[in-house]
């Protein structure tokens, strides 16, 4: 089952809903979690590829991510691989259970 690990948050969301306060608030958080990653050596800054379901081509992107995967092959000897296809594979199946009409009774 697919986890949620990350929190997204849309730059102009945080813009326009948030005070002041909460903003800088915001930051605060944000810059404590960098300064704990840097001590613990994680790297910081990552670039993630974020897929909205919503999207008319998700389905084909995500298809394309999970074949990619097996043609490759490492999923087989790595686990975080593996993790990762494992979780690629779940959100495709929730994404088709929750984009498939029901079939009549």
């Amino acid at each position: 089952m697919a986890q949620n690990k990350y929190i997204i948050v849309k730059n102009e969301d945080a813009v326009r809903y948030l005070s002041p306060e909460q903003k800088q608030q915001f930051a605060s958080i944000l810059s404590t979690i960098t300064a704990g990653r840097r001590k613990d050596n994680k790297s910081i800054g990552d670039l993630l590829f974020c897929l909205n379901l919503k999207d008319l081509f998700a389905g084909a992107a995500l298809d394309a991510y999970i074949a990619a995967i097996h043609q490759e092959g490492s999923y087989e000897n790595n686990k975080n691989v593996q993790a990762a296809l494992d979780a690629a594979i779940d959100v495709r199946l929730q994404a088709a259970l929750s984009v498939t009409p029901r079939l009549p009774d």
